[in-house]
């Protein structure tokens, strides 16, 4: 099966295009964004958490901290790690030739 997109309109999910799904076939339904009001009055589009939802009391932030410290950290191989390493070495040098490159001091 793919991914097909939709929206959800009084109650229920309008499909974008037909499917060949079975009778009964289970669905994972996801929305891809939600309106978040910005400070000019208008309405944008934004992935995660609006600027109105982040906590602003004590006790707010500390279960926030407290939902993110709860997240497993990602397992990675020791194969995993060196690529990641040496990726991060790699833009490490481009930057630092990139910057020298602008300021002149590479010829």
């Amino acid at each position: 099966m793919s991914i097909v997109h939709g929206t959800y309109k009084s109650g229920h999910i309008e499909l974008d295009c037909p499917v060949d799904w079975p009778e009964g076939a289970k669905v994972d339904v996801v929305p891809l964004a939600r309106s978040c009001s910005k400070p000019n009055g208008k309405t944008s589009e934004k992935l995660g958490m609006c600027e109105e939802d982040w906590p602003t009391s004590k006790e707010g932030i500390a279960a926030l901290i407290a939902e993110w410290n709860a997240i497993e950290p990602m397992e990675t191989t020791p194969e995993e790690q060196a690529e990641f390493e040496a990726a991060q070495k790699a833009i490490g040098e481009y930057s630092k030739r990139a910057v020298a490159r602008q300021m002149g001091l590479e010829g």
